[in-house]
């Protein structure tokens, strides 16, 4: 006797097919008492009960990670290992100059959930960022992405471009190293305006993004990004934190000009 298995009826249109899963669905522990299982008749059955087991599990994954990031929010903080070399709100030239923090009150949230005070705002709804340090003999900047990047919603990049990017880049960085560990989520549009001004006002530096979710990087790809944005392959760096900013930016300008030439 077989048990503990799912209950698949035989089906030849897709409709009953359908009800079957939706059957299966309501009660996911039904299994089968008889000594063998009724298989599907169709190759065409066959895929779409596939299809829709794969589909279901990558639903699950997806909520339960969403669970796990929504719940723990206020407890991501900043990465805080070059503190005692740079610190944006200490820096005149820095967007950020002069804010002060709290580690106890908690005020920005993203859909309702509280998120840890050290992140900086950038008048964006679910977008955060924190500059890790700035070298501005060096011309370059290291900028942690916190949230949510909607540029469908709330034209995020707009925000980042004008509220952070542009003071840098008045003061002479030309090289950006965005982190993206913690960015869940992205939703693009195929106006690539900011980016593009972006990418022109750099010149001879460029943008480099480390370490964002795979997911996100096939969504910039799908909007094009790749073209003024460098991301993936050797541009994950895991141990970024256990160097030294200078190390860093040596490590991801020598990857970016193997890149061009």
């Amino acid at each position: 006797m077989i048990s503990k298995k799912y209950a698949i009826r035989r089906y030849t249109k897709p409709h009953d097919l359908i009800d079957g899963i939706q059957k299966i669905e309501k009660n996911p522990f039904l299994y089968i008492k008889k000594t063998r299982l009724i298989l599907i008749s169709s190759m065409y059955s066959w895929l779409m009960l596939c299809c829709y087991f794969f589909d279901f599990r990558i639903k699950r994954l997806a909520l339960a990670g969403h669970f796990f990031v929504t719940s723990h929010m206020q407890n991501i903080e900043p990465s805080y290992q070059w503190e005692n070399l740079y610190t944006a709100s200490k820096d005149a030239k820095s967007p950020f100059y002069g804010r002060h923090y709290s580690e106890t009150h908690y005020e920005n949230d993203i859909y309702g959930y509280y998120i840890h005070p050290l992140w900086d705002e950038i008048d964006s709804e679910t977008l955060y960022c924190k500059i890790l340090y700035t070298n501005y003999a060096q011309h370059f900047t290291i900028i942690e992405l916190f949230g949510e990047w909607n540029d469908t919603l709330h034209n995020d990049i707009m925000l980042l471009k004008r509220n952070v990017i542009d003071h840098l880049i008045a003061q002479g960085i030309k090289y950006f190293v965005l982190i993206g560990e913690n960015v869940f989520n992205f939703h693009g549009t195929f106006e690539d305006d900011y980016y593009s001004e972006w990418f022109e006002e750099v010149e001879d530096g460029w943008i480099s993004a480390l370490n964002f979710g795979e997911f996100i990087l096939k969504e910039w790809e799908k909007y094009h990004l790749d073209y003024y944005i460098n991301f993936g392959g050797n541009l994950n760096l895991a141990s970024w934190r256990t160097a030294k900013p200078e190390t860093l930016f040596a490590a991801v300008h020598q990857i970016l000009s193997n890149r061009l030439n």
